[in-house]
């Protein structure tokens, strides 16, 4: 089984590179790198150039071969290197992502070159499975000039798997909280401290341990974006444009 994390370097929210910011003491793409590898074999990580946190042997850093397309050319570049004929692909942003959940999405990857999650009407296609069928619709939208997954995926042939099925393994849906500001920082550090008392490497869930969430959560509804990988934990994070 393979999972590609993708490690673009830019943020223009945040003004840092996200991929060296800690939670717990750890690099958020070591994080990503260390919770995706306790259930898939093979993990890739995607970057265009510049250096990366210290990660552990066996994981296999690819080249971003079309840079400046933003997540369609790292997927298209990622699928080129994986092992099998799908990957579960995630960004380096999401430190919560729960492994149990990747890998029953991939399992349903046979189904489909598509598996994406559906939360309140919208996508999350960086939290999603791709087959390498998916390739000629990556580099078609990168041809066109368009560094959107959406309109790159609006031809493909998409399995959606429901809210419902997806808190079955994630009850509050933490894997799709992502870091695009130092608030959300913050907020991550804030439930880090309440779901991994002990620090993250010494939890022995890949989950965490359950938790209230901090008192300063706002209580109004999720603020998922058609673009994907921005629901958390009724935490309102603005989408990403891609």
């Amino acid at each position: 089984m393979d999972a590609i994390i993708l490690a673009g370097g830019q943020s223009m929210r945040l003004g840092r590179d996200k991929a060296w910011e800690t939670l717990g003491g750890e690099p958020l793409l070591a994080r990503v790198v260390r919770r995706l590898a306790a259930v898939f074999p093979h993990v890739i990580v995607v970057r265009p150039a510049g250096p990366l946190p210290a990660l552990p042997a066996g994981v296999s850093l690819v080249k971003d071969d079309l840079p400046g397309y933003g997540p369609p050319g790292a997927i298209w570049s990622g699928l080129g290197r994986i092992r099998g004929d799908r990957a579960f692909v995630v960004a380096c942003d999401m430190p919560f992502v729960n492994a149990d959940l990747a890998q029953a999405l991939f399992q349903r990857g046979d189904r489909a070159p598509v598996v994406l999650p559906l939360i309140r009407g919208k996508t999350e296609p960086l939290h999603a499975v791709y087959s390498k069928a998916c390739r000629p619709l990556l580099l078609a939208s990168v041809a066109r000039g368009n560094g959107s997954l959406q309109s790159a995926l609006a031809r493909a042939d998409s399995l959606l798997v429901g809210e419902e099925e997806l808190r079955a393994l994630d009850p509050e849906l933490r894997s799709f909280f992502n870091v695009n500001t130092a608030d959300d920082l913050r907020v991550a550090r804030e439930l880090l401290a309440l779901t991994e008392p002990a620090g993250p490497l010494a939890t022995a869930s890949n989950q965490g341990a359950a938790g209230d969430l901090p008192s300063n959560y706002p209580n109004g509804e999720c603020n998922g974006g058609s673009t994907g990988h921005t629901i958390g934990l009724r935490h309102q994070v603005q989408p990403t444009a891609m």
